[in-house]
């Protein structure tokens, strides 16, 4: 029996006996349900390792795993009774609670997510959900999660008191829990520009107010490629008195099966300090990246920002300021200092009692070369925008768009209209899905689509990547 599920039946079996609602009806449907709840988790409480043996009942496999102290092959052996169980809330109880014997706090959630999109009055399954959604590392929907069970439950006193631990720790992630993370993903996929190609056969050439068309060479337009990908991610952070010190590194490979010059490895490492102050949570980071292409190293940056973060009206707003100097091995005419700004706003709504998270980020920024570039100084400007909401069967699908437009402030070349400065308008547009596995592995689903235009045919592309692959959480 862990420690949360002890708490948890001591807190609803108060609840349930302590809440006390406007109407005499309302009171008295509101408290048998509450009741159930709270017999059903002093049960838990009382049973060993806090799953009821009536739970168990129908799947003797799934309690002799559990027996042997294998949840995760529980959890897998349970996974295959879904098609039978997909509007059974007991069902789903049951997953979330193996979910978190097997320390998969993302299964968790979306189990536990199913049970309350179900039974809206399960005080306990709310209760549930918020801290599988807090340990899985969503603050932003733990928060909502604690705002529901605080603004439709009345808690008592002694569950107020834990919510505002949990949300303490929210507040201030400077005390969130030391230790490593490592994620490791393997992918396979197809991309219709793997080289980075045209998306014209030919370009004109303006030569003393005469425009020559120059037709290129199919090699210089989109290609079709297969991939195969694989990165591993660490992360590690740890207190540092009233601070606390996160370190970050990270190497993705990207191999294609034909356009091998167009393969690359993208290697990150990075540092930061965070620390809550009154005006929110500031950080300070430090990144160093190299990026290589068709095994020549390609560019080598090192970035430094200045973050702030705070809540705002149910939300949490950030912004930051970053430093990007950027070198070119081979090329060092394209050599340039970067400085942006950023201002960003995350909130969660409920849309049909389905919780959607969305952020928005704006961003600005000033391209300084260091020497002689084609178009000179170049001007940026970013709008991002993402939606996150879960499925049917625990899919999480995430939407996402960005929108961003550039422009030079010197002309790009005379042989290209009339020495015109360059101006480019990108569209990216990528939609997910996600599925939970057993034991922390993640089925993935990723279709990409990207557009660039430009007063320049020479910079138009056009491309759109699908992928899966599985991702796994250490």
């Amino acid at each position: 029996m862990t420690r949360w599920q002890t708490v948890r039946a001591a807190l609803w079996l108060m609840f349930g006996l302590l809440t006390v609602l406007p109407t005499a009806a309302l009171a008295q449907t509101a408290a048998a349900k509450l009741a159930s709840t709270a017999v059903s988790s002093t049960e838990r409480a009382l049973a060993s390792q806090g799953i009821g043996q009536a739970e168990l009942a129908p799947y003797p496999t799934v309690a002799a795993l559990l027996a042997r102290d294998d949840a995760a092959g529980a959890l897998l052996t349970l996974a295959a009774d879904l098609a039978a169980h997909e509007n059974d809330p007991a069902y789903f109880d049951l997953t979330g609670l193996i979910a978190l014997r097997a320390d998969d706090h993302v299964a968790a959630a979306a189990a536990f997510e199913r049970v309350v999109l179900m039974q809206p009055d399960n005080a306990g399954a709310w209760l549930d959900l918020a801290v599988a959604t807090f340990n899985a590392g969503n603050l932003q929907s733990a928060t909502s999660y604690f705002d529901h069970i605080e603004n439709q439950f009345a808690p008592p006193t002694a569950l107020r008191q834990l919510i505002a631990q949990y949300r303490a720790r929210i507040a201030a992630p400077s005390i969130a829990k030391a230790g490593w993370r490592l994620v490791a993903e393997a992918f396979v996929g197809v991309d219709t520009n793997a080289n980075s190609g045209l998306k014209t056969d030919s370009i004109a050439l303006t030569i003393a107010d005469q425009r020559i068309a120059l037709l290129l060479d199919p090699a210089y337009q989109a290609q079709r490629d297969t991939y195969l990908q694989a990165g591993l991610a660490a992360n590690y952070k740890a207190p540092l008195g009233d601070h606390q010190i996160e370190f970050v590194l990270g190497a993705r490979q990207r191999s294609y099966t034909h356009a091998k010059d167009f393969s690359t490895l993208d290697l990150q490492l990075g540092a930061a300090l965070h620390r809550p102050t009154s005006w929110g949570d500031a950080s300070l980071w430090m990144h160093v990246a190299d990026l290589s292409l068709g095994g020549s190293q390609l560019i080598r940056s090192l970035r430094t920002s200045v973050q702030l973060e705070r809540p705002l009206a149910g939300c949490r707003a950030g912004l930051s300021v970053e430093s990007d100097l950027r070198r070119y091995v081979t090329q060092s005419n394209l050599n340039a200092n970067l400085l942006w700004g950023q201002a960003g706003l995350a909130c969660e709504f409920h849309l049909a009692r389905l919780p959607i998270q969305s952020t928005v980020l704006v961003r600005a920024g000033l391209d300084n070369p260091t020497g002689i570039r084609p178009g000179g100084v170049t001007h940026h400007q970013e709008l991002i925008a993402q939606l996150g909401f879960p499925l049917a069967w625990g899919i999480n699908a995430d939407l996402s768009a960005a929108w961003s437009s550039s422009g030079d402030t010197e002309g790009y070349s005379v042989l290209l209209e009339n020495n015109s400065s360059r101006r480019l308008d990108r569209q990216h547009v990528k939609f997910s899905l996600s599925l939970p596995l057993a034991g922390g592995w993640e089925a993935m689903l990723t279709l990409d689509d990207s557009r660039v235009r430009s007063n320049l045919p020479l910079f138009q592309q056009t491309g759109r990547v699908l992928n899966t692959g599985v991702r796994r959480a250490f």
